[in-house]
C-alpha cells in the first residue's frame, strides 16, 4: 500500500476506533457482563503465581495448554499495571479496535487496496456486538487471530517457505489457546484454501498446513490426558435449545433470528428512550449490516475467493441451522459465535472496483447509520453501568472481616441490554480483599484457566451461578419457578455462604433468604444490601468451602 493510501485509511481507522470507543473511557466504571468474572479470575491467576497459600488451598491454575485462555493472561499482565476497572477499558478497547484492524488486514491481504475504506466501516459495526460487550475477550482475540492468519496464508500459498510455515504454525497456537470455535474454523479456512489453491502450489500449501499443526495437536493431547471433566459430567451432544419444534417453519424462522450477535439493544427498544414497540424492530443493526452486504456482493463474488466463499458459507449455515451448543458445561453461544465470524470472513468477498457507485454509496450509507446508532445506544449502556457499578462498589469497605460471599441479584428489566453487566459485578470485590467471592461462574467450568480446586465446590458454584439472577420482567410462572430453585440451593448450600449481597428488594428473594440469613442487613448502600448467615444456620462458609 503506497502512503498516499495509507493516510485516509489511518484516519479512518482512528476516528472509527475513538468514536466507538469515547463511551467507555467517558465513565468511571465501564462493564461487561463477564468482564468482572474475567478480572477476579485474573487476580486469582495473580496471587496463585505469588505463592499465595489461601488462593492455593481453594483454586488452581488449569493446564497451561488449554484453549480459552489468552484474555486472563493479557490480564494478568495489566493488573501488574493498572486497576482492574482501567484494565476492563484497555481489553474493551483493544479487542474492538482489533476486529477493526483485522478485517481491514484481512481485506488488504487477499484483495488488495479495492475496498479497503468500505472494510473498516465493516469492521466497526461488525465490532458493535453483544459477544463484545459480553466480555468474550478470548474469542474476540481468537477472531483477530483467524483474520489475520487467514490473510497471511492467502499471501503465502505460493512461497510457503520453512520460515512461513514456522510463522503459520505460531499463529495457529496464538488462535488455538485464545477459542476453540475460531480455531477450528481456521483450520477449515486453511484447509480449504489449500484445496483450491493453484496446482502447482496445492502440494506444498497443503503439506504446510499440515506441519503447521503438528505443535497444536500435541497441545491438544497434553491438555486432554492433564484435563480433568466438566463439573457435572455433562457429554458432548448437540442441543437445539431454542428450537421448539423441529417440524415448523416458524420454529425454524424464530431459531434462525436468534442467533443475531449485533444488537446491544433490545430490538423493541431506541437509546434513551423509555418507549417500546415492535415497530421499532426497523432499527435492528443486523437488519442494516445485511442490506449493506447485499448491496456491496450483487454480482462480485469471484472464483479466486472461492474457499472463502465456502468457509463464510458454512458459519452462516451453521450459525443459522446449527446447535446453540454441545453442552452448556462445553461452552454457549456457539450459533452466535459463528454468526460472528461468518460477517468478518464476508469481507473478502466483495468488489467495490466494477463502477457500481450507488450501491456502494447506499451500503455506506447504511453503514455509517448503524455505526451512530450503535455507539448512541453505547452511551445509554456506559452510563447504566456506571451508575449501577458505583453503587455496588460502595458496598466493598463493609466486607472487611467476612470470608466468603455470594450476590443474589434481581433486575427490574434484564431484556433492555442482552449484556446484563450487574449480575458480575460482585466479582470486583473479591480483587485485593481476602473475602472469596462465590459467584465467579468461570470456577465451575473446566474451561478457564483457573478452576476450583474440588469438585464438589466447582460443582456449588456452577450450581449457584445458574440461580443467582433473577429478573422481575419475566413471565410469572418463569419467575416463581426461579425462586423456587434459589431456596432449594440455599436450602442445601447456605452453610457455605457467609455473606449475601442482594441487589434490589423483591419480598419473595427476601422471604427465601431469611429463612437462613438475618432479617436486617449490616449494611446497605443504594440498592445493595449486605446480609450475615444466622448463627444456627451453619458453620464458618471459609471452613465450609474447603
Amino acid at each position: 500500500m503506497n502512503r498516499g493510501a495509507t493516510g485516509p485509511v489511518a484516519l479512518c481507522f482512528f476516528a472509527l476506533t475513538a468514536l466507538a470507543c469515547a463511551p467507555v473511557w467517558a465513565v468511571d466504571y465501564f462493564v461487561t457482563q463477564d468482564g468482572p468474572a474475567h478480572a477476579y479470575s485474573a487476580s486469582l491467576m495473580l496471587r496463585l503465581l505469588a505463592g499465595d497459600a489461601s488462593t492455593a488451598a481453594l483454586f488452581a491454575l488449569n493446564p497451561w495448554t488449554l484453549s480459552n485462555s489468552i484474555g486472563h493472561w493479557l490480564l494478568v499482565l495489566l493488573l501488574t499495571v493498572v486497576s482492574p476497572f482501567a484494565a476492563t477499558k484497555v481489553m474493551v478497547t483493544l479487542t474492538y479496535a482489533g476486529v477493526v484492524a483485522a478485517v481491514g488486514f484481512l481485506r488488504f491481504t487477499t484483495v488488495g487496496r479495492d475496498g479497503l475504506l468500505t472494510s473498516l466501516l465493516l469492521g466497526a459495526a461488525i465490532g458493535f456486538s453483544w459477544l463484545w460487550l459480553g466480555g468474550l475477550y478470548n474469542f474476540l482475540i481468537g477472531a483477530i487471530g483467524l483474520a489475520v492468519t487467514l490473510g497471511l496464508f492467502c499471501r503465502w500459498t505460493d512461497r510457503l517457505g520453512p520460515g512461513r510455515v514456522f510463522s503459520l504454525s505460531a499463529l495457529l497456537l496464538l488462535v488455538y489457546i485464545s477459542h476453540i470455535v475460531t480455531f477450528g474454523v481456521l483450520v477449515v479456512a486453511l484447509v480449504l484454501v489449500a484445496a483450491f489453491s493453484a496446482p502447482h502450489e496445492r502440494r506444498r500449501a497443503s503439506v504446510g498446513v499440515v506441519v503447521a499443526l503438528v505443535p497444536v495437536a500435541l497441545l491438544a493431547l497434553l491438555y486432554g490426558s492433564a484435563s480433568g471433566g466438566p463439573p457435572n459430567g455433562e457429554p458432548m451432544f448437540p442441543v437445539w435449545r431454542r428450537l421448539s419444534d423441529p417440524w415448523s417453519i416458524v420454529s425454524w424462522l424464530s431459531h434462525i433470528r436468534t442467533a443475531d450477535p449485533f444488537f446491544i439493544l433490545s430490538r423493541r427498544a431506541l437509546p434513551f428512550s423509555t418507549a417500546t414497540s415492535g415497530a421499532f424492530a426497523v432499527f435492528t443493526p443486523l437488519l442494516w449490516l445485511l442490506t449493506a452486504a447485499a448491496l456491496l456482493a450483487w454480482g462480485t463474488v469471484s472464483r479466486p475467493r472461492l474457499p472463502l466463499l465456502m468457509v463464510f458459507a458454512l458459519c452462516a449455515l451453521g450459525a443459522a441451522f446449527g446447535p446453540d451448543d454441545f453442552g452448556t458445561s462445553h461452552g454457549t453461544l456457539l450459533r452466535e459465535r459463528l454468526a460472528f465470524l461468518a460477517a468478518l470472513l464476508f469481507v473478502p468477498l466483495y468488489r467495490t472496483d466494477g463502477g457500481k457507485n450507488v450501491t456502494r454509496a447506499l451500503a455506506h450509507l447504511c453503514l455509517a447509520g448503524l455505526i451512530l446508532f450503535q455507539t448512541t445506544a453505547l452511551w445509554e449502556y456506559a452510563r447504566h453501568t456506571n451508575r449501577d457499578a458505583t453503587e455496588f462498589l460502595a458496598i466493598g469497605g463493609a466486607l472487611e472481616g467476612q470470608t466468603s460471599i455470594a450476590s443474589v441479584v434481581v433486575l427490574e428489566n434484564g431484556l433492555r441490554f442482552p449484556s446484563n453487566p450487574t449480575a458480575g459485578l460482585s466479582n470486583f470485590l473479591g480483587i485485593g480483599r481476602p473475602a472469596v467471592v462465590l459467584d465467579n461462574y468461570q470456577i465451575g467450568y473446566s474451561l478457564f484457566p483457573v478452576v476450583a480446586q474440588s469438585p464438589d465446590y466447582r460443582r456449588f458454584v456452577f450450581d449457584l451461578t445458574s440461580v443467582n439472577v433473577l429478573d422481575q420482567a419475566d413471565p410469572p410462572s418463569v419467575w416463581d419457578a426461579n425462586v423456587s430453585k434459589l431456596g432449594a440451593f440455599f436450602a442445601a448450600n447456605h452453610s457455605k455462604i457467609e455473606t449475601i449481597l442482594v441487589w434490589r428488594r423483591n419480598a419473595q428473594v427476601e422471604a427465601v433468604l431469611q429463612q437462613w440469613y438475618e432479617a436486617e442487613p449490616f449494611f446497605e448502600h443504594g440498592r445493595g444490601r449486605l446480609y450475615r448467615r444466622r448463627p444456627e444456620s451453619g458453620a464458618t462458609g471459609g471452613a465450609a468451602v474447603r
